[in-house]
């Protein structure tokens, strides 16, 4: 894909808004793990439905962005119903876009799951 130097993340809220109280982290992981970049993030805040929150960014030190995942996790025990799409941030500062949003089905964040991980190849 491209040598990036961070991402900018943007969520689209659909059915199920993400709560005030709690917080969402994104973090950026090498392929052994790592976390490289990690920003937290919300707390105080509502998503409200069909909104669109962001971008937020993500920083790292320059990276293949193939070789990197995605970290998206919240804390507490609510719902939240979103898409997300992710740019990632080269050297000149131009983006390239890593996640559209229409690709990705409703990520659904409940009581049993609050974390995923995706591939930014």
């Amino acid at each position: 894909m491209a040598n990036i130097i961070g991402v900018t993340v943007n969520f689209h809220t659909t059915v199920d808004d993400k709560d005030r109280e709690e917080a969402v982290t994104i973090s950026l992981r090498d392929p052994y793990a790592t976390i490289i970049g990690s920003v937290t993030l919300g707390s105080g805040n509502t998503f409200k439905d069909h909104s669109i929150i962001g971008p937020f960014f993500v920083g790292c030190p320059l990276r293949e962005s193939s070789n990197l995942t995605l970290f998206l996790g919240k804390t507490g025990d609510n719902g939240w119903h979103f898409k997300v799409s992710v740019a990632g941030v080269q050297q000149n500062g131009e983006l390239i876009q890593l996640v559209d949003e229409n690709q990705d089905a409703d990520f659904v964040f409940d009581g049993d799951t609050q974390s995923t991980f995706f591939s930014l190849s």
